[in-house]
Order: C-alpha cells, then structure tokens, then sequence
C-alpha cells in the first residue's frame, strides 16, 4: 500500500512542518525548497490537464471542418475536371490551393 501522495498533499504538509517551531534554518531551507519543486510541478499538471481538457473537447468540432473542407476539396476537383472554360478551371484551381 505505498500510496504516493498527491502534489496538493505533499504541499499541505510541507507548510505545516514550515509553521512548526524550532526547527533549524538547514531543514528549513531544505523544505522550502521542496516546497518551491512541489509547486512548479503542480502547475505544469494543471496546465497539462487543462490542455488535454480543452483538446478532448474541440477534437469533435477539427474533426468535423476538416470533413467539410475535404468534401467542398472533392466538389472542387470534380468541377475541375467537368468545367471546359479555362477561367473557371483556374480559378477551381486557386480555390483548391487556398482550401488545402
């Protein structure tokens, strides 16, 4: 059962050590230190998670415009190669281009 506790628990006993009198600056020092290690590391997790977070949720809508990108691409090229008229042909052309 060597459970390892979370960054947020390991950070509530730390400051409570730090309020704890008696102690010598060494260990002190020594646990602010850890403290200031604890907390960074918190942070880079939240961030991680909040991006992980927002990208699971947008995931849906990026799969969904590139599927309409990918068929106004198809709708293009068949166009392209019915159309005749050199103007038209360019300007499918340019359109794919821009699209892609």
């Amino acid at each position: 059962k060597n459970k390892k506790q979370s960054r947020k628990n390991q950070i509530r006993s730390l400051e409570r050590m730090l309020k704890k009198e008696g102690l010598d600056q060494k260990i002190i020092d020594e646990l602010n230190s850890k403290l200031k290690v604890l907390h960074s590391e918190l942070e880079g997790k939240t961030k991680d998670d909040l991006e992980r977070k927002r990208s699971v949720r947008y995931h849906k809508v990026k799969f969904f415009e590139r599927r309409k990108i990918e068929r106004k691409i198809e709708s293009l090229q068949k166009k392209l190669l019915k159309e005749e008229d050199e103007t038209l042909t360019n300007k499918f052309r340019k359109e794919i281009v821009e699209l892609e």
